[in-house]
């Protein structure tokens, strides 16, 4: 299936914008095309952590961006991170912002663009923990969030088939070095698990 098609198919039909988390990632803005072609009204969210030296950049260039498309965005820096625990802290710095840009414009549901592979190595990172069986997925296509919905339309979308159709529609996106950190475990499973251990667990799921 088309992958505007497949998008049309999973976002709920809604007067009020739908609001779009956008890191500037292939992801992500990937999701921001497809919505754009298919004329829905939208709000970009970003967060910028100001973690690395180019999150400034990215928060620029995505401003210029939204503005070209007359999207409205709403950016939230980061300004005082832990000094541990980032992960965590970032995650829920991201959701509550999320939710306080939903409750702004009166938006019933957030769309995020994680996919197939977070799916996959969410799993992997599951079974390493320990658990029942019956409760490793952590990632839902749908979900409750903030009074309404947290909607993940292109989690059946493998990260090879983004980045094709980034490629071909020529998309511009903005790639994340700390993605190669390998002593953050999301990073080592993401670097060690080959395709088909992805195929074989995201087919079976």
């Amino acid at each position: 299936m088309d992958l505007i098609q497949q998008v049309a198919n999973q976002i709920p039909v809604s007067d009020d914008p739908l609001v779009v988390a956008v890191s500037t990632g292939v992801d992500s803005m990937v999701l921001l095309h497809v919505l754009l072609q298919l004329k829905v009204p939208i709000v970009v969210a970003h967060v910028n952590h100001r973690l690395r030296p180019q999150s400034d950049q990215e928060a620029a260039w995505l401003t210029e961006f939204c503005a070209a498309h007359q999207i409205p965005l709403v950016i939230k820096t980061w300004e005082h991170p832990p000094s541990h625990g980032i992960e965590t802290a970032a995650r829920e710095f991201r959701y509550q912002f999320f939710a306080s840009v939903m409750k702004k414009y009166q938006s019933s549901v957030l769309l995020t663009a994680h996919h197939q592979n977070d799916l996959v190595e969410t799993i992997f990172m599951k079974l390493t923990r320990g658990g029942w069986w019956n409760n490793l997925i952590g990632i839902q296509p749908v979900r409750s969030f903030a009074g309404g919905k947290l909607v993940r339309p292109l989690l059946g979308c493998s990260k090879a088939s983004l980045l094709a159709w980034a490629t071909t529609h020529h998309v511009t996106w903005f790639e994340d070095e700390t993605n190669q950190d390998s002593t953050i475990l999301r990073n080592w499973f993401r670097r060690q698990l080959n395709d088909q251990w992805r195929k074989k667990i995201s087919t079976a799921w």
